[in-house]
C-alpha cells in the first residue's frame, strides 16, 4: 500500500480513508502491465473503481488536476497502460453513457490539466480517447491518420476540442497539433505522409520528432497585455534532419478581429515546424479552417484568420542575378585596392623627391610660396603628369576619398550650422524608424504603445514624420542660394549651363542608389536567416526598379503597394521633382522679387489646395498616426499623401525662398537682439506646437475634420519656416549658442555620410529584424540602446559605401568634365603629404572655385538632397 501512504501528500488523510476502497482499485489498474485492456474491461473495471457516484467522478477528478500525470505513468510501470485504462473508464463515467455527444465539464477539467502537467505527445492519444464514441471511431486508438480523418469526419466531435483549448489559449502546442491532424489529409502525398512520420515519431517519443515539437511556438507570460509573438525555436526547427525528413520553420500570422487597440492591427504569430516538403499553401490551408472555427469559441466579435504562412529555406543557390552582382562588386572591390596602393606609390614616390627636412607653414601651404617660411626654403618635386586612365583609376583610391569624407576643415564665411542640422536630423529620422520599422520584434508593444502615447514627451518620436521635412526645406534653401549666387556670378539665367543644372543633379543621385539597390534586390535573400527573414525574390524590385531610376516610384505602383523597390526612396523622388520643378520659382526670384513671390505663392497654394481637397473628401486625421474622429481612411494617406510631391513641397518652397533672402542679403542681416530673441521665440513656440500639439488628439479628444485638415495641410510648411529661421539667424551671425553647437566641426564629416546613411539604415533594420529568433521587451533603455546600434552601424556601412562608390563617381564626373586641371598642384601636395585631389567646387560645370585645396566633394555644390546637403559648397567666401 506504499502507493496509499505517497497519496497522502497529494490529500488529506481523511479523504484517502473514506475512498480507500476506490484508490486500491485505482491503483491496482495503474500497476497492471499486463492482460487484456480492450475497451470493454477498462471501462468495467473503471467504473467499478471510481463508481457512478458524482462524488467519487469529482473525486477521481481531483485526483488527476493534483497529481502530475508523469506519477500516473510511473506508476503503471511507464507503460501508459494504466492511464489508458482511466481515461477510458472516464468516457462512460463523465462522458456520460446516455448523451455520447457532449463532453462534461469534469472532463474538459481533466483533459486541461492533463494538457498543463504533462508531456502533450505522450497522452494526446488517450485525450482523444476521453472524447464521446472514441472507441467506435478510433479503434484502438493506434492510428494517428485515423484519428486525424475521423475528426475531420465528424463536426460535432471535432468542435469539442476546439473549445476546450479555447479556453486555454496558452496551450498552443496542442491547438497546433490538433489542428494538424484534422486536416492533414487535405495535404500533398508528401508531405501529408511526413506529417504522418512527424507525428508517429512524436507519439513514441522519437528524438527528432519531440525537437519538431518543442519548436512550435508557445506563449510566455501575460497574454491580457498582448504578449502574441510566439515564435518558437526557429534553430531547433531547421536542425531537424533525418533520412527521410528536414525540419522547417514556418511562421503563421494569424489576424485578431474585433479587438480595437487605437487602430492598431492585431496579429498572433505562431512558429510551427513542419517537414519540409509541406509549401506555404498547404501549411496555411491546414490551420485556417481550424482557426476560423477556434474562433467560433469566442468572445462575439473576435475572431482568428489566418492571412499568411511564411516558410524558411535553407541553402538557396545563388541565381542569376546575384552571380552577376557578385562579379560586379568583386571587379569594384578589385578596382578600389589597385587604385589605393597606386595612390600610396604615388605619394610616396612624391615624398622621396621632395626634402623631407621642410616643414610648410599651414597657413600658406596653400599658395605653394617658393619662398621660406622661418627662413626654411621649401622645394617642391617637377609635377608628375597623369594620363586619363591614372587619374581615373585614382579616382577610386580609398585612402584619399577616406581622408576627404573624414577631413573636419571648414572655411570662413560657411553656412556651417547646415552640418549639425543634417546629422541631428538623420538621427532623427533613425530613432523614428527604429521604433516604426521594427514594431514586429517588441513582444509588448501593444500594451507599452498605449502607455507611450500618453505622454508628452513621445510626440517627438510619434511625430517625427516632420524629420524629413527638415531635409526638404533644407534642400530648397541651398539649390536657391547657389543657383541665384551663380546666375549673378555669369551674368544671367541664360548664361547658365541648365543641362549641367540637371545632369550632375542625376549623377550626385544615382550611381550609389542604384548600386545599393541592386545589391539590396539580389543578394538579400541570401545574406540571414530568422523567423521573420525574407527569403522571396523582391519583385518590386526586380520588375519596378526602372521607376526608381526615373525618380517616379511615389507615382507607379506595384501589385497595388506604393513606393515599390525600397520603400524609403520616395523622399528622393519628390527632391528630385522639387529640383526639375525648382527653376519655376527661383527665375522669378532672380528677374524680380515680387514675380518670386507670385510664382511662390502660386505652388504654396496648388499644394495647399490639393491637400485641403483630399483631406475633405476622405475626412482625414492630422497625420497617418491618428487623432482625428474619423480614421476610416487613415489607411489610403501614406499612397494619396506622404509620399506624393503636392503633399510635401509646403517646406521646399520656403527653402527656396529663405535661399533667395540669403541670396539678396548676402548672409548680413544684422537685428537688434530683442528682435532676434522674438524670432527664436516664434520659431521655438511654433516648433513645440507642430511636434506636440496633438498630445490630446492622440489620447482620447480627437480634432475635428476640419481642424484635423487645417493641421494637415500647413504644419509641415510651418516646420520648414521654423528650419529656415534656425538656419538664417546662423548664417547672419544671429545664432549665438545654437550656431556655435550646430557648427561643431565633428559633425562636417558625420554630415557627409547622412546621404548614404538614409539609403542603408533601413535595410540594416530590416536584417536586423529578420534574422532576431525571440522578441525583446520595449523599454526606453532598450529603444536607446538600439537606436544608438542603427546609428552607428549606419553611418560605419555609409562610409564604406561612400568610400567605394559615392566619392569616385563623384570624382568621375570631374574628370570627364575637365574639372580637375590643376594636377602641377596635386602633385605638390603629394609631395607634402596632401594625398588627395584637390577638387574645385564648381555648381554647374563653369568653375566656382571654393578655394579650398582639401576635401572638397565633386559633389558639395548644390547637391541637397536628403540628407546629402552640400557640405562645403557653402564654404565659399561671401
Amino acid at each position: 500500500m506504499k502507493n496509499i501512504v505517497d497519496l497522502k501528500k497529494f490529500f488529506g488523510e481523511d479523504l484517502i480513508k473514506k475512498n480507500a476502497k476506490h484508490i486500491v482499485d485505482l491503483i491496482e489498474i495503474l500497476r497492471s502491465n499486463s492482460g487484456d485492456f480492450n475497451g470493454e474491461v477498462r471501462s468495467e473495471r473503471m467504473a467499478r473503481a471510481v463508481g457512478n457516484s458524482s462524488a467519487s467522478s469529482n473525486f477521481l477528478s481531483n485526483i488527476l488536476q493534483s497529481i502530475n500525470i508523469g506519477d500516473l505513468f510511473k506508476a503503471g510501470n511507464q507503460t501508459g497502460q494504466g492511464l489508458a485504462a482511466i481515461l477510458s473508464g472516464l468516457t462512460s463515467v463523465l462522458g456520460g453513457t446516455n448523451n455520447p455527444s457532449t463532453i462534461s465539464p469534469q472532463t474538459l477539467q481533466v483533459i486541461m490539466s492533463m494538457v498543463q502537467n504533462t508531456n502533450i505527445s505522450q497522452v494526446l492519444p488517450q485525450i482523444l480517447k476521453m472524447l464521446p464514441q472514441a472507441d467506435q471511431l478510433f479503434g484502438n486508438g493506434s492510428n494517428l491518420m485515423n484519428m486525424a480523418q475521423a475528426l475531420q469526419n465528424n463536426p460535432s466531435l471535432a468542435s469539442a476540442l476546439p473549445q476546450v483549448l479555447s479556453s486555454q489559449l496558452a496551450n498552443s502546442t496542442m491547438t497546433m497539433l490538433y489542428m494538424l491532424y484534422t486536416a492533414v489529409s487535405n495535404a500533398p502525398s508528401q508531405c501529408s505522409s511526413d506529417l504522418t512520420q512527424m507525428f508517429t515519431g512524436i507519439a513514441t517519443g522519437q528524438g527528432w520528432a519531440l525537437s519538431m515539437l518543442d519548436a512550435f511556438g508557445k506563449p510566455p507570460a501575460g497574454l491580457k497585455s498582448f504578449r502574441i509573438k510566439w515564435w518558437g525555436d526557429f534553430d531547433e526547427c531547421q536542425a531537424v534532419d533525418t533520412a527521410s525528413i528536414k525540419g522547417q520553420y514556418c511562421k503563421t500570422s494569424i489576424y485578431i478581429s474585433g479587438v480595437d487597440l487605437g487602430g492598431i492591427p492585431i496579429s498572433l504569430e505562431e512558429g510551427v515546424c513542419m517537414p519540409s516538403s509541406c509549401p506555404e499553401e498547404t501549411v496555411k490551408a491546414l490551420l485556417a479552417p481550424a482557426f476560423t472555427a477556434l474562433s467560433q469559441s469566442l468572445p462575439n466579435g473576435i475572431g482568428l484568420y489566418v492571412y499568411k504562412a511564411e516558410c524558411k529555406i535553407e541553402d538557396m543557390p545563388l541565381d542569376g542575378k546575384a552571380v552577376a552582382m557578385t562579379i560586379v562588386c568583386a571587379g569594384i572591390l578589385l578596382i578600389l585596392i589597385v587604385a589605393t596602393l597606386f595612390d600610396v606609390y604615388i605619394t610616396r614616390k612624391m615624398k622621396s623627391g621632395a626634402n623631407q627636412s621642410t616643414k610648410q607653414n599651414p597657413e600658406v601651404s596653400k599658395k605653394y610660396e617658393a619662398e621660406g617660411v622661418a627662413g626654411n626654403p621649401v622645394k617642391h618635386p617637377q609635377p608628375l603628369q597623369l594620363g586619363l586612365l591614372e587619374r581615373v583609376l585614382l579616382a577610386f583610391s580609398v585612402y584619399t576619398n577616406g581622408k576627404k569624407l573624414l577631413s573636419a576643415k571648414k572655411s570662413a564665411g560657411s553656412l556651417s550650422a547646415l552640418h549639425g542640422i543634417r546629422f541631428l536630423s538623420m538621427s532623427w529620422v533613425i530613432l523614428g524608424h527604429a521604433l516604426a520599422l521594427n514594431m514586429g520584434i517588441f513582444g509588448n508593444f501593444y500594451a507599452v504603445a498605449q502607455e507611450w502615447i500618453s505622454w508628452t514627451s513621445f510626440q517627438a518620436i510619434q511625430n517625427a514624420l516632420v524629420s524629413v521635412d527638415s531635409f526638404f526645406a533644407l534642400s530648397g534653401l541651398l539649390v536657391a542660394y547657389l543657383t541665384l549666387k551663380e546666375m549673378k556670378k555669369l551674368g544671367g539665367i541664360l548664361k547658365l549651363n541648365w543641362g549641367m543644372f540637371y545632369f550632375h543633379r542625376f549623377w550626385r543621385l544615382t550611381p550609389v542608389y542604384m548600386l545599393l539597390l541592386g545589391m539590396y534586390t539580389c543578394f538579400t535573400k541570401y545574406i540571414g536567416e530568422g523567423p521573420n527573414y525574407n527569403q522571396k525574390d523582391l519583385a518590386a524590385c526586380t520588375n519596378k526598379w526602372w521607376t526608381n531610376l526615373l525618380y517616379i516610384n511615389n507615382f507607379v505602383y506595384y501589385d497595388y503597394q506604393p513606393a515599390g523597390c525600397l520603400g524609403h526612396s520616395w523622399y528622393l523622388a519628390n527632391d528630385m521633382q522639387f529640383y526639375i520643378l525648382s527653376p519655376l520659382i527661383m527665375v522669378p526670384f532672380y528677374i524680380h522679387p515680387v514675380l518670386g513671390v507670385i510664382a511662390s505663392v502660386i505652388f504654396l497654394g496648388a499644394t495647399w489646395g490639393s491637400l485641403i481637397g483630399l483631406g475633405l473628401h476622405y475626412s482625414w486625421p492630422p497625420t497617418q498616426m491618428g487623432g482625428g474622429v474619423d480614421m476610416s481612411n487613415r489607411d489610403k494617406m501614406f499612397a494619396e499623401y506622404y509620399i506624393k510631391p503636392y503633399g510635401r513641397m509646403g517646406p521646399y518652397i520656403i527653402g527656396l525662398i529663405t535661399g533667395y533672402i540669403l541670396y539678396r542679403t548676402k548672409c548680413k542681416c544684422r537685428m537688434p537682439w530683442f528682435v532676434a530673441v522674438l524670432g527664436w521665440v516664434v520659431a521655438t513656440v511654433v516648433a513645440c506646437l507642430v511636434l506636440y500639439g496633438l498630445h490630446d488628439a492622440f489620447n482620447n479628444n480627437p480634432l475635428s475634420v476640419d481642424v484635423s485638415v487645417f493641421y494637415l495641410t500647413v504644419h509641415r510648411t510651418v516646420w520648414g519656416a521654423c528650419v529656415c529661421w534656425v538656419v538664417f539667424a546662423c548664417a547672419t551671425g544671429n545664432g549665438g549658442f545654437i550656431n556655435t553647437l550646430l557648427s561643431w566641426e565633428a559633425f562636417i564629416p558625420l554630415a557627409r555620410l547622412t546621404y548614404c546613411a538614409y539609403l542603408i539604415h533601413p535595410i540594416l533594420m530590416e536584417v536586423y529584424v529578420g534574422t532576431l529568433r525571440h522578441p525583446i521587451d520595449l523599454t526606453i533603455i532598450s529603444l536607446s540602446f538600439l537606436n544608438i546600434a542603427y546609428l552607428v552601424s549606419s553611418m560605419a556601412f555609409a562610409f564604406i559605401l561612400s568610400v567605394a562608390f559615392e566619392s569616385p563617381m563623384m570624382a568621375l564626373e570631374k574628370i570627364v568634365f575637365g574639372k580637375d586641371k590643376k594636377k602641377p598642384e596635386l602633385m605638390k601636395q603629394k609631395a607634402n603629404g596632401h594625398s588627395e585631389i584637390p577638387i574645385v567646387s564648381t555648381v554647374y560645370g563653369n568653375g566656382v572655385s571654393n578655394g579650398l585645396g582639401h576635401q572638397k566633394m565633386p559633389d558639395e555644390t548644390v547637391d541637397t538632397l536628403y540628407p546629402k546637403i552640400p557640405s562645403e559648397t557653402v564654404n565659399e567666401k561671401m
